[in-house]
């Protein structure tokens, strides 16, 4: 293990290693890692329960979007010997989680074919078949059903989403800082109001049927004290990706959108609100792995808070309404 960072329970440490039948899971080594000593109230060990995405910043595979409840679960681990376990963690570009995933996977499954019970091949069959309904899903997300530690649900789908909501998290990101290039939508005068009606029209409407889409997730996750629907999770997670999307294509058109002298800034506003609000939702995955350490007893539910607006934008409209009060008669909204 790794010290300095989340440890694993000496229940998880236990299970692994049993899991792994006390061998190495490098498919080259398969060492055996526990024997005989020369006290004989002694055994030698030198197997170790190995962090796949590091305990702790600078290790081996660390993200740093994972809680160290996530990272202390059995999920995250992999037994191999001392050896292996110092050359994984010193060549993390040789030896990416991927991979270790998968050492993982094949490790447990052969020591399943071993054992060569009716009832464990059937679970074989079983678990091999949920890899097929599931092929689409991230390797650690497969790890996480396999096992389903204490609040899979929520490390699932944040797993899930921040997978899903990688690229359009990156794009808005590009998008606040002006890296973004055309085509560009010159507006003329008489266009301006109507369309910024239009943006603000569909960022609440995209921001309702977002709450609705967190909604089911909370659903999907199942009643307090039983399993969620694995299914049903990543069915949302795609139904939120495709309104992040949306809200995403919102922002960029926002961004892209030129206007006459007086309505700069109105359209400013609308790009600065939409882009701040795309940025915001990766709060979801967050909130996600938080909750196993706010409120370790329940399942709780989520509302997004895509109303909320950055530092200072509600002045600035202001201020961009004024100007085209002044190029026009009259107010508008």
């Amino acid at each position: 293990m790794v010290s300095g960072g989340p440890a694993f329970s000496s229940g998880v440490i236990d299970t692994l290693s049993k899991r792994a039948a006390l061998l190495c899971s490098n498919p080259e080594c398969r060492k055996l890692t526990v024997g005989p000593n020369a006290d004989d109230r002694k055994v030698t060990n030198i197997g170790e329960a190995a962090h796949i995405f590091g305990a702790r910043p600078n290790s081996a595979r660390y993200r740093s979007e994972m809680t160290d409840t996530e990272r202390a679960t059995i999920s995250n681990a992999i037994w191999l010997c001392r050896d292996c376990h110092g050359l994984v963690d010193k060549d993390s570009a040789r030896f990416p989680a991927d991979m270790l995933l998968l050492w993982r996977q094949h490790h447990e499954d052969r020591n399943l074919r071993e054992l060569g019970k009716a009832g464990d091949l059937v679970l074989l069959k079983m678990m091999e078949q949920q890899r097929t309904d599931f092929a689409g899903v991230p390797a650690f997300c497969q790890q996480l059903l396999r096992e389903r530690p204490k609040f899979w649900e929520c490390f699932f789908a944040a797993e899930l989403l921040d997978h899903r909501l990688k690229s359009s998290l990156a794009h808005a990101r590009h998008l606040q800082k002006g890296l973004v290039a055309g085509p560009y939508r010159r507006l003329s005068e008489d266009e301006c109001v109507e369309w910024a009606q239009g943006v603000m029209a569909e960022f609440v409407q995209l921001t309702d049927t977002l709450n609705r889409v967190l909604a089911e997730l909370v659903e999907a996750f199942g009643p307090s004290g039983q399993p969620g629907d694995a299914r049903r999770i990543v069915d949302t997670v795609k139904l939120f990706g495709r309104c992040s999307d949306q809200m995403l294509a919102v922002a960029e058109e926002a961004s892209l959108a030129r206007a006459p002298d007086g309505y700069e800034e109105l359209i400013a506003c609308m790009a600065v609100l939409t882009s701040y609000a795309v940025s915001q939702l990766e709060t979801l995955s967050q909130f996600l792995r938080s909750i196993p350490d706010d409120n370790p007893t329940a399942k709780s539910s989520y509302f997004l808070t895509i109303e909320a607006v950055p530092s200072g934008w509600p002045k600035q409209l202001d201020k961009a309404l004024n100007r085209v009060r002044r190029k026009q008669r009259g107010g508008w909204w």
